[in-house]
């Protein structure tokens, strides 16, 4: 019987020894697959929100894909080419067209290759997705009168809906990395935006199932920061996404927290 163990048991260590190095090279060769799919810069293309409506509502989409409703007029013709999107990921802006950009932060018109400090009510265009202004400036030798009357548009929300929210800076808050370069199986680099700043970073990264994780810590600001995201690789895109780090605040300015739930923040990104 003693004897019948001891075979066994050699027959056991001798599997285990035949099997271990199959096993590791099974894993490395894993690991170099996901490289190879994950290796180059992702910079992102898309910051985004998605929630479950608790309840019928409805809230000022100040990030709508659509941009805002109205007009704007210069010497009093109506300009062409606006899409009017207002963007909030760090100092809030909206952008007319790819010549008229007007700084809600700093109260600073970009037109065309030129900027202008100007004197307006931000507040009400942040808080309540109203802008109605009019500046008078010269641009070269020429006057030129700019009126900007502009609404958010209002999104009526119901029960049980699921909503996405672009853009917003909670997206932002949520996946602060706006360039991922994947370095070799284990190291990363890239740039991330922490406290409004935004700044370089290198670490390490690793996946389990469908989870990566960082660890990484910033260039300048010497922040570490480790995270957890699910991650979905496509043919084109590279989507990370966590839920909400923030549930005991207010997530979003316009939208009561009571209002929803399943507040997951995604960052797409492709190359």
């Amino acid at each position: 019987m003693r004897i019948i163990r001891k075979i066994d048991f050699i027959k056991l260590l001798s599997l285990v020894i035949i099997l271990a190095p199959a096993l590791m090279i099974s894993s490395c060769s894993k690991d170099d697959t996901l490289f190879d799919e994950l290796k180059g810069t992702w910079s992102v293309r898309d910051f985004y929100t998605t929630v479950t409506a608790t309840k019928d509502f409805s809230f000022l989409d100040m990030n709508s894909p659509q941009g805002w409703s109205g007009e704007v007029l210069e010497n009093n013709v109506p300009v062409q080419n606006c899409v009017n999107k207002f963007y909030d990921n760090t100092s809030p802006y909206i952008a007319i067209n790819k010549d008229i950009i007007l700084s809600l932060g700093n109260k600073r018109l970009i037109y065309k290759n030129s900027q202008f400090d100007v004197v307006f009510n931000s507040e009400e265009a942040i808080n309540n997705g109203n802008l109605q202004v009019e500046f008078n400036f010269m641009y070269g030798t020429n006057p030129v009168n700019l009126k900007i009357n502009l609404q958010a548009p209002l999104k009526e929300v119901k029960t049980g809906n699921t909503l996405t929210i672009y853009g917003s800076k909670e997206s932002l808050a949520g996946v602060p990395l706006s360039e991922l370069r994947f370095m070799s199986p284990t190291e990363v680099r890239g740039k991330l935006t922490l406290n409004n700043i935004l700044d370089n970073f290198s670490g390490t990264w690793s996946v389990n199932l469908d989870i990566i994780s960082l660890n990484i810590k910033s260039t300048a600001g010497q922040v570490q920061y480790m995270q957890n995201y699910k991650f979905l690789l496509t043919e084109s895109d590279l989507i990370l996404s966590t839920e909400s780090v923030y549930p005991q605040d207010r997530i979003f300015t316009n939208i009561p927290n009571e209002n929803i739930t399943n507040v997951i923040h995604h960052a797409k990104y492709s190359r």
